[in-house]
């Protein structure tokens, strides 16, 4: 299986802001700022997940979910920022080959 260069690149990029986000979280002694931090760290995957009720939807995590996990949600924002890198990646394709000329026909 051949991984998307795009989806790589955004995961990696992600997962660097997240280890700068959360290593020191760790160290705050506000738990408001814990929370903040936290939040933005995992922002790919709880904003759309925020906002399910407000478009008609159930709320598919509860408070006390497993899938309200740290780890879990790291992966599934890991996962979100890799089909964005892959559908970026397919946009930017599209438009190199826009920008390319067509081959010449030569009559000879």
């Amino acid at each position: 299986m051949k991984l998307n260069i795009g989806g790589l690149i955004a995961c990696g990029v992600y997962v660097g802001l997240m280890v700068m986000l959360l290593g020191p979280s760790y160290f705050l002694s506000d738990i408001k700022g814990q929370t903040l931090v936290l939040q933005l760290a995992l922002f790919p995957v709880l904003a759309p997940l925020a906002y399910l009720h407000q478009w008609g939807l159930p709320a598919l995590v509860g408070t006390d979910s497993w899938i309200n996990n740290l780890y879990v949600l790291g992966l599934l924002s890991l996962a979100t920022v890799y089909a964005a890198g892959c559908g970026i990646r397919k946009i930017l394709g599209w438009t190199q080959l826009l920008d390319e000329e067509p081959p010449s026909v030569d009559g000879s």
